[in-house]
């Protein structure tokens, strides 16, 4: 059973060795927990993997001009008090959660050099094309990715609502 009382199922092991409900959760929507935990309550007491939540609603948000975004390539903003960083690279921008996986290190802070998402706090670095780590990293959970569309000079991120 899960320990945090969100759902009502048994866990199952998922292909990627992330766990899953096998049975709707009381708010009715199925939920994962983190790849490679070992039961449901690691999950719950991490600040660190908070419950990811499936059939979660998107909404498209204006983040910034191109132009603003292109001075230093990358962009951080909150939507309800979530933290996202867009980024800029050839001419593309790719929209990521905006904090680092590895030890909560805010992307506000960080670099990007050519492909290469660098985070200030412990150096982790990211390949802005997929979001995996890159091998050495710190960590080996890759950054969660958003769409990005942009519409007459402004980018535009779909977030969850």
């Amino acid at each position: 059973m899960c320990a945090h009382g969100l759902c009502l199922g048994n866990l199952q092991t998922l292909p990627n060795n992330a766990l899953a409900c096998t049975t709707a959760s009381r708010s009715s929507t199925k939920h994962y927990v983190r790849a490679g935990a070992q039961s449901d309550t690691q999950t719950f007491s991490s600040a660190l993997f908070p419950l990811q939540r499936t059939n979660v609603e998107l909404t498209a948000v204006a983040v910034a001009k191109t132009s603003e975004i292109a001075k230093l390539k990358l962009k951080a903003f909150r939507v309800k008090g979530k933290q996202y960083v867009v980024v800029e690279y050839n001419g593309s921008f790719f929209c990521f959660d905006g904090i680092c996986p590895h030890a909560e290190g805010l992307f506000a802070f960080a670099q990007v050099h050519g492909k290469y998402l660098y985070c200030s706090y412990h150096q982790a670095i990211f390949d802005v094309l997929t979001g995996k780590p890159l091998p050495g990293s710190p960590t080996d959970i890759p950054l969660k990715r958003y769409d990005v569309s942009v519409e007459e000079d402004v980018v535009y991120a779909k977030v969850p609502a």
